[in-house]
């Protein structure tokens, strides 16, 4: 990534702009509305229905409305047809296993699930006036013997160790890491879960 490019990203993030995907869950006809769900679990509706239908992928631009905090008064700024969502693979494999996990390890706490590209050092740096968890979700590949691994991502950042994990070499894997509520710490990681892909 050049300098220019860098820097582009980090204005539109300091103005609160930032890409979503979500999937059509309601189209209501009536009100000439469509709602379109993420995969973190916020709904938001766009006005004008026609050629939209069930399960469909929007790809949207947003405003965070000038509170990071709250996704509530979130505004869309573009939105696109994006093709249909049993196109796509789980959003977050084993998300039920990790749910399940996080109730046990984390009982009457909520979390919020990102995408290791989509977390962003402000989101990181952000979370310590939140009432949920931060979860971070990568997937990559277990190397060697060593448990050595790769993430799916571009060099020099993909980098992780499964060594705890157990999977020989091959395997691959999905990650949830869970960072620290009560911190700004863009490493500050309180708990991780690894499961098995293929």
């Amino acid at each position: 990534m050049n300098r220019f490019a860098a820097l582009l990203i980090a204005l539109i993030a300091s103005a609160g702009i930032y890409p979503v995907t979500g999937t059509v869950t309601e189209v209501d006809r009536n009100a000439d509305t469509v709602t379109f769900t993420t995969p973190n679990g916020h709904s938001f509706a766009l006005s004008g229905c026609e050629d939209w239908a069930s399960n469909d992928l929007v790809s949207a631009i947003m405003w965070n409305g000038g509170t990071p905090h709250d996704p509530t008064d979130d505004v869309i700024l573009s939105a696109r047809y994006s093709g249909i969502a049993e196109d796509l693979p789980e959003a977050f494999p084993h998300r039920r296993e990790f749910e399940r996990d996080f109730a046990r390890d984390f009982p009457g706490q909520s979390a919020e699930l990102y995408g290791i590209k989509e977390l962003s050092a402000h989101t990181l740096e952000s979370r310590i006036d939140w009432d949920w968890y931060v979860v971070e979700v990568s997937t990559g590949t277990v190397l060697d013997a060593e448990g050595n691994g790769r993430l799916d991502l571009d060099p020099p950042y993909n980098y992780i160790s499964y060594r705890r994990t157990g999977f020989e070499p091959g395997t691959r894997v999905v990650t949830y890491c869970v960072y620290e509520r009560f911190s700004d710490g863009v490493d500050d990681i309180i708990a991780r879960y690894d499961y098995r892909l293929h």
